[in-house]
């Protein structure tokens, strides 16, 4: 009995002693610092939505950019160079094949001379837009120069003084011819010769324009050709030293003009034309509005896209009833895209809504152009003009692909190089980080283990020559 007790006593005092060892070891195990021994594994990468793509991050938030990534972007760049090389190629020689089809149409008095200019105007914007550096500009400032030329011969040749508008017609392509040749001295850094072409081109667009007012008193001038008269000098004009012409007083007297004729019914106060002369009020304020604030210039810019769309939208009513062309169509939706050309010149866009229903227009534009049959007279010049515009714009937003691509191609390669950069060894002397041959042990040769030698930190053995080896199935 004695014994049993003194056996229950010993174990009561094993069990307190091993209770008092497990205590022990636990809060020395809590109280021991992070070491080499215990380190805490490194945090994994992490994936982030960041808008349609994904973004990988390291545990401190750093981009982790891989080769991969950076190979699919490149090769992404080249292809929207090439598609933007052969988009600009086609618009290339649609834009020749339109000067070539409209200087015909004029030349055979089949299109009068401001539909002329009009497509002459798309055709250098869009042979602008091929050119890749300022020699090939100054080479399509030159090609435009020899075509304003040909139209003063042209007009010279039909020599009619007694015609209706060929006076004024005459002078406004002298007028322009002068200017064009200015501009095309001033790229090629002649400033005198580009001074005195200028001086001659305002002396004519002033000629022009009173031509154009003595016309108007026996019939022969619409108020949209002296609109036009009047923004002739005001352009040429703006390089002078002298103050303006008041045309913004002007632009309003033709508006109220063109009103109060279309409240008595007449011809010359139709619903496009007011609409002309709004949208014409309306671009001139904005062109010269650039310098106000953002709010000021979208407002605007929303009053001169509603003149172009109630424009767009007469211009094809009247067209289902015969009284308008194809081409008052197509310009209509030109002068709302050139309100974009005005915007990018203060390096501002116009909202995208604004930019769908302009694309959604020019489908339709587009549409109306196949259902064309008859290509007699100037028709085929007016239809190489909406694919010009359309090419024009696919040209643009093919540029902007190509734009993005590269942005994105340069945005991976910074990141890879920050990334390079935080994981480069630090420079000699650098005292922030030590090098790791200053705190790791030498690195040996590894040593071949022996038969039967235990393997080092794992604790386990090689098996000898002819012993056999147990499987356990993994649980």
């Amino acid at each position: 009995m004695s014994g049993n007790r003194s056996r229950a006593g010993l174990l009561t005092g094993c069990f307190a002693l091993a209770s008092l060892l497990l205590s022990s070891v636990t809060a020395q195990a809590q109280s021991q610092p992070a070491g080499k021994g215990n380190a805490q594994p490194a945090p994994k990468p992490r994936t982030i939505e960041v808008y349609r793509g994904t973004v990988r991050t390291d545990g401190r938030g750093n981009r982790v950019v891989t080769p991969l990534e950076v190979k699919r972007a490149v090769e992404q760049a080249q292809r929207a160079k090439q598609q933007a090389d052969r988009q600009l190629k086609v618009l290339a020689e649609q834009s020749a094949a339109l000067a070539d089809q409209s200087f015909d149409s004029f030349s055979r008095g089949l299109m009068p001379l401001p539909d002329h200019l009009e497509q002459l105007k798309l055709t250098q914007r869009s042979e602008l837009l091929t050119a890749s550096d300022e020699k090939q500009a100054v080479e399509v400032q030159q090609r435009y120069v020899e075509r304003m030329e040909a139209i003063v011969d042209a007009l010279e040749e039909f020599n009619a003084p007694n015609a209706e508008g060929w006076q004024a017609d005459l002078l406004l392509a002298r007028a322009l011819t002068a200017e064009a040749r200015s501009d095309l001295a001033t790229q090629q850094k002649r400033d005198g010769i580009a001074q005195a072409a200028r001086e001659q081109a305002l002396e004519l667009a002033e000629d022009h324009l009173e031509q154009r007012q003595a016309d108007s008193t026996i019939g022969w001038a619409t108020v949209p050709m002296l609109v036009n008269a009047q923004l002739v000098v005001q352009r040429i004009q703006e390089n002078e030293p002298y103050t303006l012409l008041p045309t913004d007083e002007f632009l309003d007297d033709a508006v109220t003009l063109t009103r109060s004729w279309q409240e008595r019914d007449a011809g010359v106060g139709r619903a496009d034309r007011l609409a002309l002369a709004e949208y014409e009020q309306a671009r001139f304020a904005l062109r010269h509005g650039l310098e106000l604030d953002p709010a000021q210039i979208a407002v605007l810019y929303q009053t001169a896209e509603a003149a172009a769309m109630d424009l767009y939208d007469q211009q094809r009513e009247f067209l289902r009833s015969g009284t308008a062309s194809l081409f008052d169509v197509a310009l209509a939706w030109d002068y709302r895209s050139q309100l974009s050309d005005i915007l990018s010149t203060a390096k501002l866009a116009p909202p995208e809504t604004s930019e769908r229903q302009l694309l959604l227009d020019l489908d339709a534009l587009n549409e109306l152009a196949d259902d064309v049959t008859d290509r007699q007279g100037r028709i085929e010049a007016d239809l190489s003009y909406i694919d010009v515009l359309s090419s024009r714009q696919k040209s643009l937003q093919a540029l902007n692909d190509l734009d993005t691509a590269n942005a994105a191609v340069e945005e991976l390669k910074k990141h890879a190089t920050e990334a390079e950069q935080s994981v480069a060894p630090p420079a000699p002397g650098d005292a922030t980080r030590p090098s790791p041959a200053a705190t790791d042990p030498p690195l040996t040769a590894p040593r071949k283990l022996q038969r039967g030698e235990r393997l080092p930190q794992s604790g386990k053995r090689l098996p000898q020559r002819g012993e056999r080896l147990s499987v356990r199935p993994k649980r």
